[in-house]
């Protein structure tokens, strides 16, 4: 039983590091649309 506890909690911090990544990547990629808001008008 403790074997699957920690696979469980290794899963599980696979998945939240790679949230984080994607989180992180996809700040970086949208950024230029945070900041300036007239970049999605086109989509008005």
């Amino acid at each position: 039983m403790a074997n699957m506890s920690a696979r469980t909690a290794t899963v599980a911090g696979v998945f939240y590091l790679a949230t984080e990544i994607t989180s992180v990547a996809a700040l970086l990629r949208y950024q230029p649309i945070l900041r300036d808001g007239s970049a999605v008008s086109f989509a008005i």
